[in-house]
């Protein structure tokens, strides 16, 4: 579908957009915006905006949509980023015979591969970090961590989540488990969503998402390896980031897990 979104700069915005990528310190978002916005007012095609500047249509999309018709030709707004939805209960409507599955895995290793990715990818501008060209390995885990991160929001969101009133319908699957005994995780999956087994192949495993990590940023995020298997691994974050967090597999803990949620 070929979409195609009018914009006309002011005299007064036409000045300040240059003279903001001409210099000085600005957000890489803001940045970006400017680009896409001197661009478009120019000319510029929505395709080859995406294309120079290797974004994706969803950012160009989001840049040069009016709000409504009054608005049109106009400059959008920058829209507020949104994060993940916060949990909801399960108890109402149709979710009341639902279950949920939760991939878990001890907090440093899943910082340290995020950490991978990133620096498989020094030259993309991830939105996982707000598109910040400047970061470091401990602005990143900041980030990542934080009430709102990719991993401290998970995180935070799964603590009650096991001290709910539906902590029996939580099935907790360890990274762990999972790439050492597949067949074995499988199968407690299939008992705890009462559903028959299924023969999986765990050699022959295809799994991308190059799209969705394409419009992160990040490619390869989301890549599976076709086997299943354990993958040993030098340590990237140091040592200083590896203790802050080590011990927080609060799943471990008994005296946490009161409600006796199912951990695989």
């Amino acid at each position: 579908m070929n979409i195609r979104y009018r914009v006309e700069l002011s005299e007064a915005e036409r000045a300040t957009r240059p003279a903001m990528l001409s210099g000085g310190k600005h957000a890489a978002h803001k940045i970006k915006r400017a680009q896409i916005l001197v661009a478009a007012d120019t000319g510029v095609s929505d395709e080859a905006i995406s294309l120079a500047g290797q974004t994706v249509r969803s950012i160009t999309e989001t840049q040069l949509k009016p709000r409504d018709e009054h608005h049109a030709g106009r400059l959008a707004p920058p829209r507020p980023r949104v994060g993940a939805a916060a949990p909801r209960s399960l108890s109402h409507g149709r979710t009341q015979q639902a279950k949920m599955i939760c991939c878990v895995r001890d907090v440093p290793w899943v910082l340290e591969s995020i950490e991978r990715i990133t620096r498989e990818n020094t030259f993309e501008l991830s939105r996982i970090f707000d598109f910040d060209p400047g970061g470091t390995v401990y602005s990143r885990t900041g980030g990542l961590t934080a009430r709102g991160g990719m991993v401290g929001q998970a995180y935070n969101a799964l603590k009650p989540a096991m001290h709910s009133a539906e902590s029996n319908r939580i099935l907790l699957l360890t990274y762990e488990t999972l790439t050492r005994d597949p067949a074995f995780a499988m199968h407690a999956i299939y008992d705890f969503v009462s559903l028959p087994p299924f023969d999986h192949d765990f050699d022959h495993v295809s799994f991308n998402a190059a799209e969705f990590d394409a419009r992160l940023g990040t490619p390869g995020l989301h890549t599976v390896r076709p086997a299943v298997r354990v993958a040993e691994r030098d340590k990237l974050l140091p040592p200083d980031l590896w203790r802050r967090f080590e011990g927080e597999s609060f799943w471990q803990d008994t005296g946490f897990n009161t409600k006796g949620v199912r951990v695989v």
